[in-house]
């Protein structure tokens, strides 16, 4: 792409030159003028078409499902407004402020109840929106262009496969609202310099801020949307600095107020983020490999651009390896930077439409390319979503260089014809990369061998086929035996992969082989002593291994780290009713409904331990109050009925399994004892 910059520059077409070719040229597309922009918004919607019947995947869970503000529905608007991104999350702090695609979710919660369709067709909507928008500016921009340049610059952006991610991801949302505040303020500002209206001001003020409420990088669109209008003739570096001027405030304003809402939670901002795991480049005190790697990256970036694959829904620790200083990609990534920067300095001066494009592409990978701030992903493919909208008008222009003898019609054939080619490559990409996004396991499958080197997607398999092994009866162990394949893989590229140990102990442990988890999940104790959940999880291979004693003792421990764990303290309560410690067992079920006072399973534990302590009043009043949850519950009304029999009350006993069979006629435990209590009655 660089050498495409070069060439550009000994050739470059002054936009304020009145001899440009296409000034008095015949515009093939005029006849079709009016429909072009519902072509644009057409194509879109048919690139993402096959994602309406997906289900969520990968951070949609985080962002909607496990959220716990989104499901409070209207009710949780408020505390979305006034925390972190993942707060919701049990109060994890992620360092984000984007309110507007959780609020969004939070109304179609309460609207829709999660309804995916719904979610995806709004992603899919939004997409095309914004892109008809995009062309709506871009003919703005370029009026003094042939229709195709516009024309073949949206369709390029459209069907470019890097935007998969985004919009076939409803947690993407964040990125298409605030893409779609920033082709609005673009074509309210663009009306504003035609009109000098203020309403168009307000409007571009207005959607600008929708932008930065929507993610971070928006701030960087205060200096890209300048440098876009920058294109046309008649908007001069003053106009540029005026409306830098603009929004530049607000961005720095935004950027304050995410600084004070994240640094005034509870939870300070995880340190993970920065972490090998998610961010070698970061993680690093090697400066060569900081610089190296910073400089090597942005050859990822021209590479997924112009190929648009392999995709990969992870970058993270081994996928990317780190580069010294010197090696033969850092260094084209330091020429690469150069040109770019070259380019970008003749675009300011002379208004030279390939050095707008260089500096437009720039400013766009002014976060991602973490050369002022290392970040919290070292890649990810959403990283350029506003990226291919200087490639698309590059491949736009991309005729000219090449067709300079050529007539004006023959040089907009050729430019339609660079477009088809680009439609044609990247159209089957993005269709066939949708279907990858289907759900999470087929995401994470399609990914396994593209990204074997890397420690979480091989931990994303291991974990989700542990998962389809709960609900795949018919294929439990093929799917257990899978997981830890892929778990143990994990571990090996990332030796301090936690999570991924943890997970390992309860897939040894649905396969009963009690030795290898406890041994894996010690071994992880060794390494990180302060990793809660290892406490709970090495108890419950202890209590499956019917080790009771060594079961107590590591949920004690948990306790100790996690004192309202209702769960653990009804553990507990079974493992000393195991041991026939019933009195210690009703400790820790009382303990249980105290932190949980609707919790049956305590009920049905703590009325049995009180019917084998011989304290049936106590039994038959508990079961009552678990009733008060759970009018039918099959199993507490048996209980309350052998409790009502122990103290001798054979009447309301009569009446419980009455009432049981009435519900549950084919309740053969319950016909039998019916039978026995009327020979007592």
């Amino acid at each position: 792409m660089l050498s495409i910059f070069f060439i550009a520059e000994q050739s470059y077409l002054n936009l304020n030159d009145s001899s440009n070719k296409y000034y008095h040229l015949k515009d093939l597309l005029t006849p079709y003028s009016d429909k072009l922009k519902w072509l644009v918004f057409l194509i879109a919607i048919l690139c993402y078409a096959n994602t309406y019947k997906h289900q969520m995947a990968l951070d949609d869970y985080s962002v909607i499902v496990n959220h716990s503000h989104v499901q409070n529905g209207f009710d949780g608007i408020s505390e979305i407004i006034k925390t972190n991104y993942r707060n919701g999350n049990g109060g994890f702090n992620d360092g984000l402020y984007r309110p507007l695609s959780l609020v969004m979710f939070a109304i179609e919660k309460e609207f829709f109840n999660n309804d995916t369709n719904i979610a995806h067709g709004i992603n899919i909507l939004l997409f095309a929106l914004c892109c008809m928008f995009l062309f709506i500016s871009l003919r703005k921009i370029f009026e003094n262009q042939p229709l195709v340049i516009p024309l073949v610059a949206a369709l390029v952006f459209v069907v470019h496969p890097i935007h998969t991610e985004v919009v076939a991801n409803i947690k993407g949302r964040d990125d298409l609202l605030a893409f779609f505040g920033f082709v609005m303020a673009l074509f309210f500002l663009l009306k504003q310099h035609e009109s000098k209206s203020i309403k168009h001001l307000v409007s571009a003020v207005f959607f600008f801020v929708l932008a930065l409420l929507s993610k971070e990088s928006a701030v960087s669109f205060a200096v890209i949307i300048p440098a876009l209008i920058f294109f046309k003739e008649d908007y001069k570096l003053k106009n540029a600095v005026n409306t830098l001027l603009l929004l530049l405030p607000m961005s720095v304003a935004f950027m304050l107020l995410r600084y004070s809402i994240v640094n005034g939670m509870e939870r300070e901002i995880d340190p993970g983020n920065f972490g090998l795991l998610n961010n070698p480049l970061a993680a690093t005190d090697n400066t060569s490999l900081r610089w190296g790697s910073t400089f090597a990256l942005q050859i990822t970036f021209l590479q997924k651009l112009i190929f648009g694959s392999p995709l990969i829904h992870d970058y993270s620790y081994n996928l990317i390896p780190l580069d010294k200083l010197g090696s033969i990609k850092s260094i084209g990534g330091i020429i690469a930077l150069l040109g770019l920067g070259y380019l970008s300095v003749l675009g300011l001066l002379k208004k030279n439409k390939w050095g707008i494009i260089a500096a437009i592409y720039l400013l766009s990978i002014s976060v991602a390319s973490q050369i002022l701030l290392p970040i919290g992903t070292i890649f990810a493919e959403r990283l350029l979503f506003i990226s291919v909208l200087p490639f698309g008008i590059a491949i736009a222009f991309l005729a000219e260089v090449f067709q300079k003898k050529l007539s004006s019609e023959k040089a907009q054939k050729t430019i339609l014809a660079c477009g088809l080619i680009a439609l044609v490559g990247y159209t089957p990409q993005t269709f066939r990369r949708n279907s990858d996004w289907e759900n999470n396991y087929t995401l994470y499958e399609s990914d396994l061998e593209k990204g074997k080197e890397s420690a979480r997607i091989n931990y994303n398999f291991g974990s989700i086929s542990y998962e389809e092994s709960k609900l795949n009866k018919a294929q439990t162990n093929l799917l257990l035996n899978q997981a830890s394949i892929y778990l143990n893989r994990a571990i090996n590229i990332y030796p301090e992969y936690y999570d991924a140990y943890n997970n390992l102990g309860l897939v040894y442990n649905q396969l009963k082989d009690y030795p290898k988890g406890i041994a894996t999940i010690k071994k992880a104790i060794s390494l990180n002593p302060d990793y809660n959940k290892f406490y709970l999880n090495l108890g419950l291979l202890y209590f499956d291994a019917k080790q009771y004693e060594f079961a107590i003792q590591s949920f004690q421990e948990y306790i100790t780290r996690v004192p309202n764990s209702s769960e653990t303290y009804l553990l507990l309560g079974q493992a000393f009713g195991n041991l026939n410690q019933f009195q210690k067992a009703i400790g820790n079920l009382e303990q249980a409904l105290v932190l949980k006072p609707d919790y049956l399973e305590a009920y049905n534990y703590l009325g049995m331990a009180y019917g084998f302590t011989n304290q049936q009043t106590k039994a038959v009043k508990t079961l009552r109050n678990a009733l008060q949850y759970y009018p039918n519950d099959s199993n507490l009304l048996f209980n309350l009925s052998i409790a009502l029999h122990q103290i001798g009350n054979y009447q309301e006993e009569y009446r419980v399994l009455q009432q049981i069979l009435n519900l549950y006629p084919n309740n053969a435990a319950a016909k039998r004892n019916l039978e026995l209590v009327k020979a007592l009655i």
